[in-house]
């Protein structure tokens, strides 16, 4: 959901307006001839031929309706074959790169606790936001652009605090700039998107003066949206229709954009993909896929050879399934049907030939493409199926897709709001701002390791386990979440159970100072768990009322304890007075009744 942008904007003179309306047309001039590519490409990968059309309409477009080759020639209007080598490549690399994920890992190697604190909520961030924006899932998206367009980009939206792929052709930067200094220290750059509704723009910037003249139109409206980043002088541009609408100061000095290429740009912006590649050979196969489609389409079922003056008589046979040949043969003969080829074999050969072609100029296993076998990973350790991406063909885009992850979490720390907190007030979390992680930024290092340290596998994720428990790390109360194996589930329900509970009682104590608890509460768990919070909370610095609450917790758990080690006395039974001894009669048990004296006794 787009959130409106908070402040006012900042104004600006009649040179500055002239200046950013002539950067942003300059940066569209620089890169404005992509579109023919990004057409071709894109029509290619949905395979319609050479039809050309603008494919920004999808698979919906004329193009890919169309039957891709001009049949005039051949007076046929029918549906072509389609072999697409291009598409078939492309999917079935972004689909192995797909298996990654790596997780940022920030690791304090220098500074004082103020740096480890930071260090810690980052983590916490993004393990979570990684999660709730989809970045694993959405990364292949760029992955396929890399190999369809120039390249493919990941794009930070600081103001909705949110990270989505960004399509190269709606990204423009000066490639000279570039070619000079590199795109991390580019000082211009802007994402322009065509037909961007209208109401949209309204709804992130209400009550705007700029955008009164929207107000009556219609409510699918569309419009030209740049946002454009002048770095050197600090400042973010929203643009509509060529009218500056807003202008906001930032303080960050990155384009806040990820890359991945298929091929590395050698000079400047532009690069070759896995398309440009494959092109030639993909316009080959449709040819020769014409060719053999005409074939067969004009070549009869069978050929019936009938001598004249046989008894059988041409029109004694249907056509419909093949044709029918007359012949003079001395002595007359019987019918022959014959089945003649529709085309030579040679062509299957070439046809056969130009594929393999293909997935080896790609790297691509032709078995792999076609899910004749299994990609051979049973392990879900992200790094270990990343190596294993086909073949070392690819070991510069796996890279750059490690690197892009790591690179986000980069770009999230510079461009954040400095006052915004990392993460929201409770018990779990240290009370930092992204400033806080902004002024230590270089006393930590952000690295890449595997999304998950167990295998997917059952049987693996079992023998990892052991391994870790033979290292002496304490897996026992958490060791059910860890399996998450169903056949196991109601075999570890109960300890889960018991976890769980006590972890509810340490935040209710902690947050609200109820510490009352079940009688039937494992109280060996509760008092570890709770002095591991209190030390916790207490390195972080964390609100004295939680270690104040959970102190009280503490107490009452170890008086608890106490009181079950050293259980209390039992007070000694009196002695039975003695008869003979003058001392009272001693009372009858308590179980035989009284005697009735109405029956006497």
């Amino acid at each position: 959901m787009v959130k409106p942008i908070e402040g006012k904007s900042l104004k600006w003179t009649d040179e500055e307006k002239a200046q950013v309306v002539s950067l942003v047309g300059r940066l569209y001039s620089y890169n404005s001839q992509r579109e023919a590519k990004f057409n071709r490409n894109l029509n290619r990968y949905y395979n319609s031929g050479r039809n050309v059309g603008d494919a920004s309409a999808t698979i919906w477009n004329p193009g890919y309706q169309s039957v891709g080759f001009n049949r005039i020639f051949y007076d046929d209007a029918s549906v072509q074959t389609r072999l697409n080598v291009i598409k078939s490549a492309i999917d079935t690399v972004a689909s192995k790169l797909a298996q990654a994920r790596v997780r940022p890992f920030f690791d304090a190697v220098k500074g004082d606790y103020q740096t480890i604190k930071a260090a810690r909520s980052a983590q916490i961030f993004f393990d979570q936001f990684f999660d709730s924006q989809k970045i694993y899932e959405r990364a292949p998206e760029t992955a396929r652009s890399s190999m369809l367009f120039d390249g493919g980009h990941f794009w930070i939206d600081e103001e909705n605090m949110s990270i989505a792929p960004l399509a190269h052709w709606e990204l423009y930067i000066n490639p000279y700039e570039v070619n000079a200094v590199g795109f991390r220290n580019a000082t211009v750059g802007m994402v322009r998107r065509q037909n961007y509704p209208i109401s949209a723009v309204k709804m992130q910037f209400p009550d705007n003066a700029v955008l009164a003249k929207y107000s009556n139109v219609a409510r699918d409206a569309v419009c030209e949206f740049v946002i454009f980043y002048d770095l050197a002088d600090g400042k973010k541009w929203y643009i509509c229709n060529k009218d500056i609408i807003f202008c906001k100061a930032i303080d960050y000095k990155r384009l806040p954009v990820t890359n991945v290429w298929w091929s590395k740009p050698v000079l400047g912006w532009s690069t070759t993909c896995l398309a440009d590649d494959l092109y030639t050979i993909q316009v080959t196969i449709d040819e020769i896929q014409l060719r053999m489609d005409q074939a067969v389409k004009q070549s009869p079922f069978n050929t019936v050879f009938v001598p004249v003056g046989s008894d059988v008589k041409g029109t004694m046979l249907s056509n419909e399934a093949g044709q029918i040949v007359t012949y003079n043969e001395s002595g007359g003969g019987t019918p022959v049907v014959a089945t003649p080829a529709p085309i030579s074999d040679m062509y299957r050969q070439l046809l056969d030939s130009y594929i393999a072609k293909a997935y080896e100029l790609a790297g691509v296993s032709q078995l792999s493409a076609q899910s004749k076998k299994p990609t051979g990973t049973t392990s879900g350790i992200a790094l270990q199926t990343l190596e294993d991406v086909e073949s070392e063909r690819f070991e510069v885009i796996v890279q750059d897709y490690i690197h892009q992850f790591v690179e986000l979490a980069e770009l999230c720390v510079e461009v954040f709001p400095k006052d915004a907190d990392v993460l929201p007030e409770t018990m779990e979390s240290a009370r930092v701002k992204w400033g806080d992680i902004k002024g230590q930024k270089d006393l930590f290092r952000v690295q890449f390791s595997a999304g998950s340290a167990l295998s997917k596998d059952p049987a693996t994720k079992i023998q990892q386990i052991q391994q870790l428990q033979q290292l002496g790390i304490n897996l026992q109360p958490i060791l059910p979440q860890l399996l998450e194996i169903p056949d196991l589930e109601t075999a570890y329900s109960a300890t889960t159970a018991s976890y769980d509970y006590v972890q509810s009682v340490i935040q209710r104590a902690a947050e609200t100072g109820n510490i009352e608890y079940l009688p039937i509460v494992n109280l060996e768990m509760l008092f570890s768990e709770t002095v591991r919070w209190m030390l916790r909370l207490s390195a972080d610095e964390a609100n004295k009322k939680y270690i104040i609450n959970l102190n009280k917790l503490l107490e009452r758990c170890q008086k608890e304890q106490a009181e079950l080690q050293n259980p209390a006395p039992v007070p000694p039974v009196p002695p039975t007075p003695d008869v003979t001894m003058g001392g009272a009669p001693a009372l009858p048990p308590s179980n035989i009744p009284p005697v009735n004296p109405a029956i006497g006794g």
